[in-house]
C-alpha cells in the first residue's frame, strides 16, 4: 500500500482550530519508514560516504568479511 492510499484512508478532525489526522499505528510505521529513506538516501554525509566507499573499492583498500568462514579477502576492484 503506497503512502498516497494510506493517506486517502484517514479522516480529517479538528482539534481547536487546527486540523489534525488521526491514523492507525501500523499505517503510521509505513509512513515513518518511507520518509525515513527518503531522509537517509537525500543526506549529504550519506552521498558523501557512498562516494568515498566507491572510491575505496576503485583503488583496491576494501575488504570483504565472509561470515561462514571468519575471513577477510581483498574485494575486486571496480571497473
Amino acid at each position: 500500500m503506497t503512502v498516497q492510499q494510506l493517506l486517502e484512508k484517514t479522516k480529517s478532525q479538528k482539534i481547536g482550530k487546527t486540523p489534525v489526522i488521526v491514523l492507525p499505528l501500523k499505517d503510521w510505521r509505513k509512513i515513518e519508514m518511507v520518509l525515513e529513506e527518503y531522509q537517509t538516501s537525500h543526506s549529504l554525509n550519506y552521498l558523501q560516504s557512498i562516494k568515498e566507499s566507491r572510491k575505496q573499492i576503485a583503488l583496491g583498500k576494501l575488504y570483504e568479511f565472509n561470515l561462514k568462514t571468519g575471513a577477510f579477502k581483498k574485494s575486486a576492484k571496480l571497473k
